[in-house]
């Protein structure tokens, strides 16, 4: 009994020893991670020199720190912006200007997915893109969760808004894109884009003057209707479509261009 007193005796401080180091550790960590947090919040460019670190470190843990600030969030959207955004828009050059809605999204690895409404042509309205940075993209999908329901702009595209949202929530706020062929999981972070009603109306009026696609038409009957007052400049074009070029054997075609014109006047 004794000799085993001893040995718990001679254990104890050891294992004070022990727990000192540890939390030493931890001290040391965290006083790195202050370190590297502040080289975020005043070194230009240094966010993307840090978004690659692995889970556990100083690095990573000021990482996390600098993305639950306004600062940090907007700093991660522009390098998404640099990484994704740019090689979207530089693949189709009207979607920037014209897009009323658009959900993009990435698979991190070789991919950017495109949907957007109105169209503007018979073609499909998705496209796919290759990521800009392969390396980037990788790191930074794992990362846009923390972007969730925060609004950003940019300054190349002052009309348009851009939201971070987990895929089951861009289907509410993006209805006329959810029947396409092309989908992201649900769960997959999604920017949805979003145009200024007034510049939207804009873009919308001279889809209808040229379109000669019925379904088209419909849709972009449908978007002017949603936009409710802010599309009153649109009403006598969408008179002249509905009285001259829709066919008497498309009632419901017509029934809905006067559905969206008397919500339009009755808006004011």
């Amino acid at each position: 009994m004794k000799r085993r007193a001893q040995r718990v005796a001679i254990g104890l401080p050891a294992l004070g020893v022990i727990i000192v180091l540890l939390v030493a550790g931890v001290s040391w960590k965290r006083l790195a991670a202050r370190y590297y947090l502040q080289q975020l919040m005043t070194t230009a460019g240094y966010l993307n020199e840090v978004i690659s670190s692995q889970p556990g470190t100083a690095r990573r843990l000021a990482l996390g720190d600098y993305l639950e600030t306004r600062e940090g969030k907007q700093a991660l959207f522009e390098i998404y912006a640099d990484t994704v955004l740019q090689s979207v828009f530089a693949d189709r050059a009207d979607l920037a200007s014209t897009v009323l809605e658009a959900m993009i999204w990435t698979d991190g690895r070789r991919s950017s997915y495109v949907e957007w409404f109105p169209a503007r042509d018979y073609a499909s309205y998705g496209i796919q893109v290759d990521a800009g940075s392969l390396e980037r993209a990788e790191a930074i999908v794992p990362l846009l969760e923390t972007l969730y329901h925060e609004e950003f702009t940019l300054a190349a595209y002052p009309e348009v808004l851009f939201r971070m949202l987990p895929g089951s929530e861009a289907q509410k706020r993006c209805p006329h894109l959810w029947t396409r062929n092309i989908l992201p999981e649900r769960t997959a972070p999604i920017c949805a884009v979003e145009r200024d009603p007034d510049s939207a109306v804009g873009i919308l009026i001279p889809l209808l003057q040229a379109s000669n696609n019925l379904t088209h038409i419909r849709e972009i009957f449908h978007a002017l209707g949603q936009l409710g007052a802010a599309a009153r400049e649109a009403v006598p074009t969408m008179r002249e479509v509905i009285a001259g070029r829709i066919l008497r054997s498309e009632p419901d075609l017509r029934q809905s261009g006067e559905e969206a014109v008397t919500r339009i006047l009755s808006s004011f």
